[in-house]
């Protein structure tokens, strides 16, 4: 019988590395049999499958020079989640797109797509797909939860 330990256990085994198949930082690839919804994480940004068309509150921006889908100027290896090329891809981004929002930018690809990430390995998107949308983790800022007043 499987117990939690052993799932933990098999976990630190993936995250040290010392895994025989799986290793931190594999390229990764979507499925051509993968659906709207699927998704694959890069470490804290979510790349999903999508074809529900451009998300209201979202304008068509001209792609950065740095090709990176997280807003601002932090160029630490964390914020490094870019694309391999520009080409054949629009983008668009929420109204207010900035270090405070949980929506990413919203792809529409015409000959698939990479994301490279130094750390996180790079996610590949098959060209039979034409929109990705990009999603950032949810963190719960605990200091904040606490300074709250509660509200009837």
């Amino acid at each position: 019988m499987l117990t939690i330990k052993d799932v933990v256990d098999h976990a630190q085994t993936i995250a040290n590395g010392d895994h025989d198949v799986v290793k931190p930082g594999m390229p990764q690839s979507f499925s051509v049999a993968s659906t709207d919804g699927d998704m694959i994480w890069q470490g804290d940004l979510g790349i999903g499958i999508t074809s529900g068309g451009i998300p209201e509150g979202y304008r068509r921006v001209k792609m950065p020079d740095n090709l990176c889908l997280v807003p601002g100027k932090d160029n630490t290896i964390g914020s490094r989640h870019c694309l391999a090329s520009s080409e054949g891809i629009e983008m668009y981004v929420p109204e207010v797109w900035d270090e405070t929002v949980l929506d990413g930018p919203y792809l529409k690809i015409t000959n698939g797509a990479t994301i490279d990430h130094p750390k996180h390995g790079n996610v590949t998107v098959p060209d039979c797909f034409q929109e990705v949308q990009i999603i950032y983790q949810r963190e719960m800022d605990e200091e904040a939860k606490r300074e709250r007043r509660a509200r009837d």
